[in-house]
């Protein structure tokens, strides 16, 4: 079951349940068919013969009636119209006959009603020798016939009327009370196979709910496990169905995602490392800055001293630069005073030349 897809899982139990109802209404066909054929045979049969043996019972009562009012009849016109009243009465009796032999089913009641046949036939001859007699208005021997063979043939044709009557009722009860065992019989197995049904759908929908959703829980607790943080966990993923899909997906999500996490640790690693090394960097870095600011510290205050002596340097520059400014004021006068005595000289010089000339 693990194998099958949840797809072919589901139309399996649809199919199932489908099957089930077919079944069902299957069964229910049939046991309807019997109990539509019991109810057929109750309202076809059975119902037509009492209600044709019943007809013929009243139509045998009333031509008696009417042949006894004939008898007893003084006037023509009187007798004419029993007779066509006794016509009448045979020719319906005659065809209630042929409409029950339609409906006659078991042995016994053909037997029976031959039996009233046979009655009714001899019933019929003294019949007609008693409306002879009774034509001629012979009440004596009409009279004699009406209470000796012809009532006998009469009450024996009626007996055997009875007995069909009751026969015909009998299996009138008998159909009733096969159609009640058919609708009992239909009642149970219907019940039992809805029952059944009941009993095999449920079976069904809870192994392929419980197939569903225990992966599916396995699942969902792996996933949780992975939310938080923790991917240790290890899905199964032997099923072939489509949540042995999602936890193969799973899987190859949290394996992907340990990859991830390797290599995310392994740079964050590599991060720590160069911060400890930017660290150290840094801490012999700030220590040459303040070896260097020491010596800048140093360096300015040789600066400073420097400038103080740079500020004398210059003062005395100036001093010098003025007493050589004065140096070469007396210089310059110092060589006017030498050109007047060079002057002087080659005067004298002159002079002296003169002289000595």
């Amino acid at each position: 079951m693990g194998n099958l897809k949840i797809s072919m899982r589901l139309y399996g139990g649809f199919s199932l349940m489908v099957l089930a109802m077919a079944v069902i209404v299957s069964v229910a066909y049939v046991e309807m068919g019997e109990l539509r054929g019991a109810a057929g045979r109750l309202a076809g049969k059975e119902l037509s013969s009492v209600q044709e043996s019943n007809r013929l019972n009243t139509l045998i009562a009333d031509f008696r009636i009417v042949e006894m009012q004939h008898a007893l009849a003084t006037e023509e016109q009187v007798k004419q119209q029993l007779e066509t009243r006794l016509a009448a009465t045979q020719r319906e009796i005659q065809a209630t006959q042929e409409r029950y032999e339609l409906v006659l089913e078991t042995e016994e009641a053909r037997k029976v009603y031959d039996e009233f046949k046979q009655y009714r036939q001899s019933y019929l001859v003294l019949h007609k020798g008693l409306l002879e007699a009774s034509q001629r208005n012979d009440s004596m021997g009409a009279a004699q016939l009406l209470d000796a063979d012809s009532k006998a043939m009469y009450e024996r044709a009626g007996e055997s009327l009875d007995r069909l009557i009751q026969l015909s009722q009998s299996a009138a009860t008998d159909s009733a009370a096969a159609a009640e065992h058919t609708y009992l019989w239909a009642r149970d197995v219907l019940f039992g196979t809805l029952l059944l049904a009941l009993v095999v759908a449920g079976w069904v929908a809870r192994h392929i709910t419980l197939s569903i959703t225990r992966p599916l829980g396995d699942a969902l607790a792996v996933a949780s496990k992975v939310a938080a943080g923790d991917l240790t966990g290890h899905m199964s993923h032997s099923r072939n169905d489509e949540v042995g899909l999602l936890l193969q997906a799973m899987q190859g999500m949290r394996d992907g995602l340990v990859q991830v996490v390797s290599r995310v640790r392994r740079g964050a690693d590599g991060v720590s490392n160069a911060s400890a090394e930017i660290a150290q960097g840094n801490n012999d870095l700030s220590a040459r800055t303040e070896h260097q600011a020491s010596a800048l510290e140093q360096t300015a205050a040789s600066m400073e001293e420097l400038n103080s002596v740079v500020k004398q340097n210059a003062d005395n520059a100036r001093q010098a630069n003025q007493l050589a400014m004065n140096a070469s004021t007396v210089a310059v006068q110092g060589g006017e005073v030498v050109g007047q005595v060079v002057d002087t000289m080659k005067g004298i010089n002159e002079a002296s030349r003169k002289i000595s000339d």
